[in-house]
């Protein structure tokens, strides 16, 4: 799918998808006086330079999609969609997302803004679940007079993450990580990661580092391997990718379990008892670098999935593989300690 600009000749396409004086309104609100609508009001409704409309169409040269992108205040730091539509046959396919992932991209990357912000009403819950996937957050309510009756609607915002955000693409070829392992619950995983990060240190750092006493075959295998550079999440749902589990796992109902690995790069040797050998993906990663230390490194991962990854749909998760956390350095209180995410691709 692409976005070019939209054209008188793609009107009337677009307004055959809407069939009623009920869709029509979800759609376009009370920004037209009247229903049904003729190819050159639409036309018209587009005649400013603060408004740019987009016409999708698939790889077939299709139009099978429409959003308009316009600058709601002189600042030019804020874009808000609007009109947004996909073939009334195509829906339920994805097409919608990924539209907006684009339109997303191009109000990044083109038009340089730090936020977009859209309305949905109450009555469209499948437009809102559509923007809430993608990155959209509720940060209000407002109401419209609609034909006389009075329409409720959700306000919605999306921050774009800075363009320093850092990010590079590595490749890893056979490469084996060696860690301690153990099975989490996903709802149990922001209390339980941490704790096993401190067993690895009393079991680990403490009697070596700060102790200062002669490493065991365990703790010499963990410091020749890097053991605690990477944390890895692994798991044994077939047909997935880390982005999945995100989504359906993570939080109160997650009662699944995944193996979370405290973890190096293997370079060889004994694998000494109460460690494993884990393969990785083979081929390209996405690395991230996130700004911060520590201490923003959940508030990082969150914005990663929520925000960062769908406004970049040139980048795909690999099938059946898991992600990996990095880390690097000694003071984790410091706000210039490096750590990030690492995904693999496609």
């Amino acid at each position: 799918m692409t976005l070019r600009p939209f054209t008188i000749d793609d009107a009337p396409i677009i307004l055959s998808w809407i069939k009623d004086k009920t869709a029509f309104r979800k759609w376009s609100a009370d920004r037209y006086p009247a229903y049904p609508l003729k190819p050159e009001d639409m036309a018209a409704q587009y005649e400013s330079n603060v408004i740019f409309p987009y016409t999708a169409i698939d790889d077939d040269g299709k139009v099978v999609g429409h959003i308009m992108l316009r600058y709601p205040d002189p600042s030019k730091t804020v874009i808000r969609f609007g009109f947004v539509i996909v073939d009334d046959q195509l829906r339920g396919k994805g097409y919608g997302k990924q539209m907006l992932q684009l339109a997303i991209q191009k109000a990044k990357e083109e038009f340089g803004v730090k936020k977009i912000t859209l309305g949905v009403f109450d009555n469209n819950p499948s437009a809102f679940h559509c923007y809430e996937s993608v990155g959209f957050k509720i940060i209000g309510t407002d109401s419209y007079l609609i034909d006389g009756e009075e329409w409720t609607e959700k306000e919605m915002i999306q921050e774009i993450i800075p363009r320093n955000m850092k990010y590079e693409i590595i490749e890893l070829h056979d490469v084996q990580m060696i860690g301690m392992a153990k099975k989490i619950a996903f709802n149990e995983a922001k209390e339980e990661c941490p704790k096993f990060w401190g067993e690895y240190v009393e079991k680990i750092i403490k009697p070596v580092v700060f102790e200062g006493k002669t490493p065991n075959v365990f703790q010499k295998a963990a410091f020749d391997n890097g053991v605690g550079e990477f944390g890895l999440c692994t798991c044994d749902i077939p047909n997935h990718n880390c982005a999945t589990c995100w989504e359906a796992n993570f939080g109160a109902c997650g009662k699944k379990t995944f193996t979370y690995v405290i973890g190096g790069i293997y370079k060889g040797g004994d694998v000494p008892e109460g460690m494993q050998l884990f393969p990785i993906h083979s081929g390209k990663w996405l690395k991230m670098h996130f700004e911060g230390g520590m201490k923003a490194f959940q508030e990082q991962y969150e914005k990663f999935h929520k925000e960062w990854l769908p406004a970049h749909p040139e980048y795909k998760w690999a099938r059946n593989s898991c992600c990996m956390e990095w880390y690097q350095g000694t003071d984790i209180q410091s706000p210039d300690y490096q750590c990030g995410l690492m995904m693999p691709l496609e």
